[in-house]
């Protein structure tokens, strides 16, 4: 009788792991993914580091797959690994929902590992956690992390054994390696101890512990280790211990934290809810809200521990501004499954009471009815089988340059796929590809700088390469990414060719611009069907805004908005503000007035959006309203910008600005001085303005004083500049008529 239980329980251990794996292997992604899986692919192949905060467990284990697994591509290998820690996670789900509720089913075997099972796969074909198990990202191998600590506190708090002390702080120090998000679950650590401080004999654990987190944090020196090496992918070149704290702390992504914006936190909190009732369904969603009630009314303590995890996740997560979130909620959804089984097996108990065999048999009907409903609700949204739109969007850049070329690319759809095919795959050997992450060392290197050199900045760096090579120069385009606008390099001229610009140098010609659409691979850009992640629907927008600009100058100019209309019809159900704020500047700068009026207005009435988004529309309808000559609607939206967000100082340079302009126009000369002071305080680094400042204190207000200051400091930030030579002749003017 043993013997046949314990091969029963091996049997729904294996259905745990494998429906999952089995699930995720038929929807997996056949090559490179959207968004972040590219640079990752190219860290974990070639050893390197990634984007902050490094993710060595991930790059190292992702080494492991891409050279064991004798299977397809590189990217299919690591995609593999997603699944791989996906199913796991659904096997540790299994695990703990068993021990969660034995004591509940204790009677009938079956149905425990029954709702055990049905709590583990409703899980895994989620919305959110599906997605991610089908292609290259660190986030299922966080979730299975996760659920391996939670698995080892219930057993220790159980138990109170020493070595599972050991374990969960030396996994808990190890999923720092792989996601630094864990600190979430400081809350729910903090109330174990607290709670069972005597019982679990904390104080003679505590050394032990401390010690083997530290074990698992040391994971952290394979940053500066690699970095040293100069792999091929080296994001912020992390050998010094300054760069080293930087990356792991992220640095570069501070900016997107929302503490000082309550109504921004309480619209993601929003975003959340929606996300939550997609993951399940709202049906199931409220059987979640049922366990949670009942894991309160009957076993409080864990449920104090899950409501701290579930909390955790969500109040912090809610603080960080940045698009792609939705994974971050991953271990909230896992306690929702989890409360979920919880009010499942409570529902089975009561009917299991009734007696009687056909109640049994609804009861498997039932539970196997409910793990479908997620199933049929996500297949659609989840899956990514066929998806090839990055891997065909990096080959349409890479076939975009002549031989030879470099290739500069800034946003992550146009570089992680293209720097996979070259850096992974070996595609376009013979071109240089430089983006503004993870190949900053390999753009020093072929610059041939010295180490002392390493804090030279992305556009500093590529400006240099494009001085001093005599190769062909192209730059990606990136029109729905910010920051990215030609790499800061307004000065050049450059030629639309597709998905490029051609860098164009005295006399050079251009090769045809119609001749690369005919040669591009294009069934997923025109494609009727529409995918869920919007970073796909950018990549599609993005080809048919390419190929309208190609038409437009041109001069094709009703081709042009047809393909403006497609662009346009990819985003339709994209609910990010930032996306079609970028994409009205793009047709603003087109000339298409209409269209980028449009987008701006879709990008106000945008769900997901913080207030320096709101605020940015305004700025952007303002420039729309001096494009048209009326300034009075500019100013007006100016205001409207700077009431949404007070502290915008584009918003307040702008005012000055359109302020500066109006008062010159009057004569109110001293008015227009002072705005121009503001505009300065605003950008002290403006040669201009201070040049400006010069011209109207020396000929308007006749203050030589102040107008010889304003004219030293423009020479003095650019001695060579546009304005140097006329704010000299200024200067020697003022000093000949003071000596008169």
């Amino acid at each position: 009788m043993t013997k046949t239980r314990r091969k029963v329980d091996i049997l729904f251990a294996v259905l745990a792991f494998s429906l999952p794996l089995l699930l995720y292997g038929s929807t997996l992604c056949p090559t490179v993914p959207v968004g972040d899986g590219g640079e990752l692919i190219c860290a974990a192949h070639g050893l390197g580091i990634a984007h902050p905060t490094g993710y060595p467990l991930y790059c190292l284990l992702g080494r492991v797959f891409s050279v064991a697994l004798p299977l397809g591509s590189v990217a299919v290998r690591i995609n593999l690994m997603s699944a791989f820690f996906a199913s796991l996670a659904s096997l540790l789900v299994y695990f703990l929902a068993g021990e969660m509720f034995c004591g509940i089913l204790k009677q009938d075997r079956f149905f425990l590992r029954l709702v055990a099972l049905a709590t583990a796969l409703i899980f895994c074909f989620s919305e959110t956690m599906w997605s991610h198990a089908v292609q290259s990202e660190v986030y299922t191998l966080h979730v299975f992390l996760v659920a391996a600590l939670i698995l080892v506190a219930l057993l220790w708090r159980r138990t109170t054994d020493g070595r599972l002390a050991y374990m969960g702080a030396f996994l808990w120090g190890l999923s720092f390696g792989n996601h630094t998000s864990v600190i979430f679950m400081s809350g729910a650590v903090l109330y174990l101890a607290i709670s069972d401080w005597r019982r679990l004999n904390l104080k003679g654990h505590l050394p032990g512990m401390a010690i083997f987190f530290l074990l698992g944090v040391s994971l952290y020196l394979y940053l500066p280790l690699r970095s040293a090496a100069d792999p091929p992918h080296d994001w912020g070149n992390p050998e010094t211990i300054r760069r080293m704290w930087q990356h792991v702390t992220a640095r570069q992504y501070r900016g997107y934290f929302l503490f000082a914006f309550p109504l921004d936190v309480c619209r993601n909190l929003g975003h959340y809810v929606r996300l939550l009732a997609n993951q399940f369904g709202v049906f199931l969603l409220i059987l979640s809200l049922a366990g949670a009630l009942l894991q309160g009314a009957k076993r409080r303590g864990f449920f104090v521990l899950f409501l701290l995890i579930g909390l955790g996740n969500v109040l912090l997560t809610s603080f960080y501004g940045i698009q792609d979130i939705e994974a971050y909620y991953l271990p909230s959804f896992l306690i929702f499954s989890l409360w979920l089984g919880f009010a499942l097996s409570w529902g089975l108990r009561w009917l299991l009471s009734r007696r009687g065999d056909g109640l049994r048999i609804a009861g498997t009907v039932a539970l196997v009815a409910l793990t479908a409903i997620p199933l049929a609700v996500n297949f659609s949204r989840a899956s990514q089988r066929g998806r090839t739109i990055a891997h065909d969007y990096g080959m349409n850049i890479l076939s975009s340059v002549e031989p030879g070329a470099i290739l500069f690319t800034a946003a992550d759809n146009e570089s992680f796929p293209t720097l996979y095919l070259h850096d992974v795959e070996g595609v376009r050997p013979d071109i240089a590809v430089f983006d503004l992450g993870g190949t900053l060392e390999r753009m020093r290197r072929f610059l041939g700088l010295s180490g002392s050199a390493q804090d030279e900045n992305p556009g500093r760096l590529r400006r240099m390469v494009v001085e001093r090579t005599h190769r062909p120069v192209y730059f990606t385009k990136e029109h729905m990414s910010a920051g990215t606008d030609v790499l800061q390099m307004d000065d050049l001229s450059l030629e639309p060719l597709g998905l490029v610009y051609r860098l164009q140098r005295g006399a050079g010609r251009a090769r045809e611009r119609k001749l690369l659409w005919s040669k591009y691979l294009k069934e997923e850009f025109e494609a009727p069907r529409q995918s869920r992640d919007y970073r796909a629907q950018m990549m599609m927008a993005n080809y048919h805004l390419s190929w309208g600009e190609d038409l437009w100058v041109s001069k094709d100019t009703s081709a042009a908005l047809r393909q403006y209309a497609l662009a346009r019809a990819k985003l339709e159900g994209v609910e990010k503000a930032k996306i079609h704020n970028e994409m009205g500047i793009f047709f603003r700068r087109m000339g298409w007035i209409k269209g980028a009026k449009l987008e701006f207005e879709r990008a106000l009435l945008c769900r997901e959006k913080t207030r320096m988004d709101e605020s940015n529309i305004h700025i952007n309808l303002a420039n729309l309203c001096v494009d048209v000559g009326r300034t009075d609607l500019a100013q007006r939206e100016m205001k409207r910008a700077l009431a949404i967000w007070p502290g915008n100082r584009t918003a307040q340079f702008n005012l000055a600005r359109l302020r500066a302009k109006e008062y010159l126009e009057k004569g109110h000369f001293d008015r227009a001085a002072r705005e121009l002071e503001k505009m300065l305080a605003l950008d002290p680094n403006s040669t201009s303005i201070c040049y400006n400042l010069g011209l109207l204190y020396a000929q308007r207000l006749h203050e030589p004083a102040r107008a010889r200051v304003y004219f030293q400091r423009c020479l003095a930030l650019d001695p060579e500049g546009p304005f140097a030579a006329t704010a000299r002749g200024e200067l020697q003017r003022l000093e000949q008529q003071m000596k008169n």
